[in-house]
């Protein structure tokens, strides 16, 4: 059986309410969340202590933050024509919903040419 070690820690309100708000939107527990900043923490000290970020690791986050901003606009462009359809089809319900209103088949006319009253 392994050992892991706990550590208990006094957070003030604002930081914990911030912290549960991001586990929240990842779907992931606090501690999930702490054991990750920690981790980023860790590496950032140890590449600070190695003299910075190595040319081949920032010429990918280049590439990764330019993916990340591709991504970024096409889920903007897809948000919106969602929305827009959405819409569309709400207004198409509620055209749908009007041609089957009872008061559409009285104003209709008779074989003869006269209207139902």
């Amino acid at each position: 059986m392994t050992l892991i070690p706990t550590v208990h820690i006094s957070l003030p309100e604002s930081v914990y309410s911030e912290l549960r708000k991001l586990a929240s939107s990842m779907g992931v527990q606090i501690t999930d969340v702490i054991k990750m900043f920690i981790r980023e923490g860790l590496h950032r000290e140890k590449i600070r202590e190695n003299g910075g970020v190595p040319e081949a690791i920032k010429k990918r986050l280049e590439e990764y933050e330019s993916r990340m901003t591709f991504l970024e606009g096409k889920i903007h462009v897809t948000e919106t024509l969602l929305t827009t359809l959405l819409k569309e089809i709400e207004d198409l319900k509620a055209r749908v919903e009007e041609l089957e209103s009872p008061e559409v088949f009285l104003n209709l006319p008779r074989r003869g040419g006269k209207k139902v009253k």
